[in-house]
């Protein structure tokens, strides 16, 4: 049989001069309906608004509070309307504790009565909902939480965070950092659900990925409330929310301005539900846009279900100018992508020299046809400089794997250290610009176009270039032909003998790391199939992700002699 605590409360309510000075609340309250450590998911809250004649019942169901509460106050007030506005009714429902603070929570349904109210239609303001209701004499109208905000508190979701430091430009170039966040475990903190932050990073181009470790961070919701909570300062602080609606401000904060504070709120200028272009879903999420109040050029996007796109789950962001600040790359869902920005090329260096990384090349020149091979692997020191060794294979030397030399990338730079030599020579440099003469050996590089492309999400570069070479006795150069350079991938001909010379029959068509592929240049048709590939094969989706077996739409295959194909499935 469950309890039932009475109290009454006196409130004033000024709603002019036709307004009685003093109504009666009736609170009462059902007591603790269920105990758990845990976070109560089922307990949807909900308001129940009933009117018979100039009484309004109101009935506040699953409101969430310590175990050791016992009873409730409610604050109530009631405001005219201006120009014929309704008007609006306020109510904040509060727990008291008789006793110390539980290590439990609890659902509990808390009612009150409201006296004399002769409107229908009026403003009400009570605890999460916000808005205009219009009441029917006798009948009861249910106002339920939004109940499709997606939670951030998923175990299963991890966000990746970029972040651009330039360290010593002129000798090391810029850094590109990625940071993983995850959420972990459940804890009750001033009686809202929160999860604790762990965290792992690496540099981009390079294999090693730091241990998950754990932060003194927790992220906490309620509704479509987030909240940020550090343990280390005991803070608990308001951050998105998504909620608002179009005009709504939040999370004001203040500022000291001839002598005297000055509040400035975040405003939501555009509430939409959008569907999200790069993702594995098609479903719409709500997306509210944010300005700093009187900083237009201040502004940021909440994602239900994902967070600040500058910011992710870490804080409320501001959009910078680019590189200045982190950015929300990445939101993954277990396996699939629900987030996905690209990086501008001024970001993101998709560096040449990774471990692991292989190059299939075709040469077909009149009846020689065969595929052949570089694999970077091995880490060797030359010269003081850390470099990786390279190593090819091809039916020319019975498949024998040869060593060809070993790189090192320097900023954007790479250089060769070539078996017996030990100054490196400069193989690429990615960092030039259009216009530039590039002194390599045998001929100059003229770059005539630098093009943006996009590989696996990531924006890189494309360099075309013109090869010539002076001839003793001539004034102008010899024209050898056109080559280009992919950024993260290398020269399009062949890795070493990438010029456009007269027997150079030799074409890129794939380029991968570590199983994902990175550059994909297949040239022969798509061909239709209706059969299970046989074992030793690989299937690939355009975007490079492996697959279990062949998918709808177009699949990248790459057999088990290292040749690849396109296919689709109808």
């Amino acid at each position: 049989m469950k309890k039932w605590f009475t109290l009454v409360v006196m409130a004033l309510m000024t709603v002019g001069a036709n307004a009685q000075d003093q109504t009666v609340l009736e609170t009462q309250n059902s007591g603790c309906l269920s105990r758990t450590r845990g976070y109560m998911d089922e307990y949807i809250p909900a308001i129940v608004l009933k009117k018979e004649g100039s009484i309004l019942s109101v009935e506040v169901q699953n409101f969430i509070s310590n175990c050791a509460t016992s009873d409730f106050v409610v604050n109530f007030s009631m405001s005219e309307g201006n120009n014929g506005e309704p008007c609006t009714l306020s109510a904040e429902v509060l727990p008291v504790r008789s006793e110390e603070e539980a290590d439990c929570m609890c659902p509990y349904n808390v009612s009150f009565t409201v006296r004399d109210l002769e409107a229908n239609t009026f403003y009400l303001n009570c605890g999460w909902y916000k808005g205009l209701v219009e009441l029917t004499d006798g009948k009861p109208l249910v106002l339920k939480e939004r109940e499709d905000y997606e939670s951030l508190l998923s175990e299963s979701k991890v966000w990746t965070m970029a972040y651009k430091a330039v360290v010593n430009p002129e000798e090391y170039g810029d850094v590109y950092r990625f940071v993983e966040t995850k959420l972990v475990g459940d804890t009750i903190i001033n009686d809202i659900h929160f999860k604790q932050k762990y965290r792992r990073e690496w540099i981009l181009g390079q294999e090693k990925i730091s241990q998950w470790s754990a932060t003194d961070e927790y992220l906490g919701q309620d509704g479509g409330k987030v909240y940020q909570y550090s343990d280390r300062n005991k803070m608990m602080v308001e951050d998105m929310d998504m909620s608002l609606n179009l005009g709504d401000k939040t999370l004001c904060y203040y500022q000291y301005d001839d002598e005297k504070d000055m509040p400035f709120c975040f405003v939501a200028t555009v509430v939409s539900d959008t569907i999200l272009n790069n993702t594995d879903e098609i479903k719409p999420r709500k997306c509210v846009y944010v300005q700093l109040e009187d900083y237009p050029a201040d502004t940021d996007m909440w994602i239900d279900g994902i967070g600040s796109v500058t910011l992710g789950i870490d804080g409320v962001g501001l959009f910078h100018a680019t590189g200045a600040h982190p950015k929300l790359y990445k939101v993954t869902d277990g396996d699939a992508v629900i987030y996905q920005s690209t990086l501008p090329p001024s970001w993101v260096y998709r560096p040449l020299v990774v471990k692991g990384k292989k190059w299939t090349y075709h040469h077909n020149a009149y009846q020689d046809v065969y595929d052949y091979y570089y694999t970077l692997e091995g880490d060797t020191v030359i010269s003081g400089k850390n470099c990786l060794k390279m190593y090819s294979d091809n039916r020319y030397n019975d498949h024998v794997v040869r060593y060809e030399g070993s790189l090192c990338e320097e900023g954007k730079k790479v250089y060769c250290f070539y078996p017996g030599l030990e100054d490196g020579r400069l193989l690429y440099d990615f960092g030039c610009e259009e216009g530039n003469t590039l002194k390599m050996t045998g001929a100059d590089l003229i770059v005539r176009s630098i093009a943006d492309v996009e590989l696996n999400g990531i924006e890189v570069k494309r360099f075309n270039f013109q090869a010539q070479q002076m001839i003793e006795g001539e004034d102008d150069p010899f024209v050898i032909g056109t080559l280009s350079w992919i950024e993260g991938v290398g020269a399009t001909k062949d890795f070493f003998n990438m010029l456009p010379l007269a027997g150079n029959y030799n074409s890129l068509t794939v380029c991968e790391v570590n199983g994902e592929i990175l550059y994909n240049g297949v040239t022969n048709g798509i061909t239709t199939v209706h059969n299970d590939l046989k074992s030793g094969h690989a299937i690939y989706d355009l975007r490079g992700r492996r697959l279990k077996s062949l998918s709808k739409g177009i699949n990248i295959i790459r057999q088990s002699d290292g040749t690849t194909k396109k296919v689709v499935v109808r």
